[in-house]
């Protein structure tokens, strides 16, 4: 699916990294065995996908209540696709949000639980989820202790 300039621009704002923005539209999918790949399309204004949207707004806007700069933020999400799990891939923040119209199967059950481990490990509990704010400031992560004012490195030039 490709992707409007404005829906690009409305999911940077919302604080999607670029790298996943690009993922979005340029997602594949199809048999594998058989090697047959076409571009995947999903609804941009699917109800699953609007949650996940909402997801990440809510929880940039609780990180900023409590003091995060935007640099920690992005540096946040970009370590959730640092590791090396199976789980930390782009599609579990639209798994966590899927609401089948029909009962749910132990199976998918299963898969949106371990995307829900997955996200909520990296990024704690309050992603996705209304948290009272009287508990909030429990579930949310710890602020990463950066320098306020980063050492530059200046390159030295020794007589030789």
């Amino acid at each position: 699916m490709s992707l409007r300039k404005a829906q690009k621009r409305a999911l940077y704002q919302e604080g999607w990294l670029p790298s996943e923005i690009q993922s979005f539209e340029g997602a594949r999918g199809g048999d594998l065995p058989s090697g047959h790949r076409v571009k995947q399309s999903f609804n941009f204004n699917s109800r699953t996908f609007r949650a996940a949207r909402a997801s990440r707004r809510r929880y940039i806007k609780d990180l900023k209540s409590q003091g995060w700069t935007d640099y920690e933020i992005k540096d946040k999400l970009v370590k959730f696709y640092k590791g090396k799990s199976r789980d930390s891939v782009l599609w579990a923040f639209i798994k966590i949000e899927y609401q089948p119209a029909k009962k749910v199967t132990d199976f998918v059950d299963a898969v949106r639980r371990r995307s829900r481990a997955s996200v909520s490990k990296h990024f704690g509990r309050a992603y996705g989820r209304q948290i009272r704010k009287e508990v909030r400031p429990k579930y949310l992560p710890k602020r990463p202790m950066y320098p306020a004012h980063p050492k530059l490195i200046r390159r030295v030039r020794r007589p030789s």
